[in-house]
């Protein structure tokens, strides 16, 4: 009787059974390596890998919408191009129509780049090689050199839907535009109220979308990679996560226990998660009683080892009266500051994902995750993204023939990857430039008109006067210096980074 008890337990149990011995062995033998931590933390992340997932055959990279530029910061006199899931686009203003169009930025008549062309009197984009002229459909609606010229579908290339939503340009990169609906475009709500505050900025990147988006999505980071600037390595502590929502082919979504530091006041987070919207949205929201915060990063594949991201850093929705006061005085700080500020933070991301990436290349596209070393909870939403990454169909194949190489100084060229893009920047380039050159005349005007008259007018204080002069010579000699250093700064980072710094 006892015996066949004793059978009856191992037959019921005999699944735990066989997990509890694997774990010992597991145990032992990382024990034996002195690396048991990486062992020990396969068995936490059984509610990701039993996570069930669905609706993923369904998924198709190019029937998504993406955003390629914020508008506010887009030349619209002219034709600019973009290269969008390793398809070569360009993108014009229709002045007359007042609206974004998308078409290949090949010419079919002899192949030449339409975005060295122009937009012409009817909104139309206009080859520079011939005058061959396309509309937002990708018809042919001129050829000069044919008299009494009519449409004729063989003349046409293709067009892309585009459309402008919530400050951003859309694109849709599928001939079928069928599929190409609005309301799938995601937004934010907190937007529209008056008590929120966000300010946006973006920059291309010489990394892989797919790496961006593990580097966005990874919160642990920013402690360590960020120090002084995002972040404090000593406020860094390990994070918590619940079991996913959902993980399916629209994306995933994980509560987290982020805090406050312990020295900050009313330092309570009531809700705070981290979502990812495919294709190409992700962030993270924050509340409290004073106010909602929500850091979102779109990522956007240019090509294999290319993308750009677009910071929309941060979102803040206030609460209260006094930390409202505080949002009108960020709302002070010129655009183009704040771009320099979040290319500083993308810049310390930048020299170790390059890197990163070079290392990645080499694994001859195995599956990424199978050369990490993961050891903690925190690397939940690396795994979750890995997940969904390895479950839809692959974008592309990486590899070194089309990288370009970079050395450290070319990674924090702002003047490469985001200053040749940004009206904003560049138009506060032309100012500081004026005032430089107005500097440089306002000093002989000082000794040829300016001396000569405080010594007429008032010819007994003449230290008083000496004092006048030099002052404003050194006074615009420094406006001068700090123009030009702002200057600089749109064209290149600072290295080494806070976080090098002792």
């Amino acid at each position: 009787m006892i015996i066949i008890d004793l059978f009856n337990i191992l037959k019921n149990n005999l699944k735990y059974i066989i997990y509890v011995m694997i774990y010992k062995l597991l145990l032992l033998f990382s024990l034996l390596l002195n690396n048991s931590n990486c062992f020990i933390q396969i068995f936490k992340y059984n509610n990701i890998n039993n996570l069930k997932m669905s609706n993923f055959d369904n998924f198709n990279w190019n029937k998504n919408w993406y955003p390629i530029a914020v508008e506010k910061f887009t030349n619209k006199k002219k034709p600019f191009k973009f290269t969008l899931l390793n398809k070569d686009l360009v993108v014009w203003w229709d002045f007359k129509k007042k609206e974004w169009n998308t078409v290949y930025n090949i010419c079919p008549h002899r192949l030449v780049p339409l975005s060295e062309g122009r937009i012409n009197d009817n909104g139309n984009i206009e080859c520079p090689y011939h005058g061959w002229s396309f509309n937002k459909n990708g018809e042919c609606e001129n050829i000069p050199q044919i008299a009494n010229y009519k449409k004729q579908k063989k003349y046409c290339t293709n067009s892309f839907k585009t459309i402008t939503k919530q400050g951003l340009i859309w694109v849709w990169p599928d001939n079928n535009k069928t599929h190409a609906n609005e309301k799938s475009i995601p937004i934010f709500k907190e937007l529209n109220n008056k008590n929120t505050i966000y300010f946006d900025t973006f920059t291309d990147l010489p990394y892989d979308y797919t790496l961006l988006l593990e580097n966005v999505l990874d919160i642990s980071h920013i402690p360590f990679t960020h120090h002084k600037s995002q972040g404090f390595r000593e406020n860094s502590a390990p994070l918590k996560f619940n079991k996913p929502k959902y993980l399916n082919s629209k994306g995933f979504k994980i509560y987290h226990n982020l805090t406050f530091p312990s020295n900050t006041k009313n330092n309570k987070i009531n809700k705070s998660y981290t979502k990812f919207i495919a294709p190409c949205l992700q962030y993270t929201k924050v509340e409290n009683k004073n106010m909602k915060i929500i850091i979102p990063s779109y990522a956007i594949p240019i090509k294999p080892g290319y993308c750009r991201v677009i910071s929309r850093l941060p979102i803040i929705t206030f609460k209260n009266f006094k930390y409202k006061l505080f949002g009108f005085l960020l709302k002070l700080q010129p655009t183009f500051i704040h771009h320099m500020f979040i290319n500083s933070v993308i810049e310390e991301d930048t020299i170790l994902l390059y890197n990163q990436q070079n290392q990645i290349n080499k694994f001859n596209n195995s599956k990424i995750l199978d050369n990490y070393l993961l050891a903690s909870e925190s690397d939940i939403p690396v795994i979750l993204w890995h997940k969904w990454l390895n479950n839809v169909n692959k974008l592309w194949k990486l590899n070194d023939t089309d990288r370009v190489y970079y050395n450290k100084k070319d990674l924090i060229n702002r003047e490469l990857l985001h200053y040749q893009y940004c009206t904003v920047c560049q138009n506060a380039n032309k100012n500081l430039q004026n005032i430089k050159t107005f500097t440089l005349y306002f000093k002989p005007i000082i000794f040829l008109l300016i001396w000569p008259l405080l010594n007429f007018y008032y010819p007994l204080n003449h230290l008083k006067n000496k004092i006048i002069c030099m002052s404003a010579i050194i006074s615009s000699t420094i406006l001068w210096y700090i123009c030009n250093t702002i200057q600089n700064k749109f064209k290149v980072g600072k290295y080494p980074h806070k976080r090098n710094l002792v």
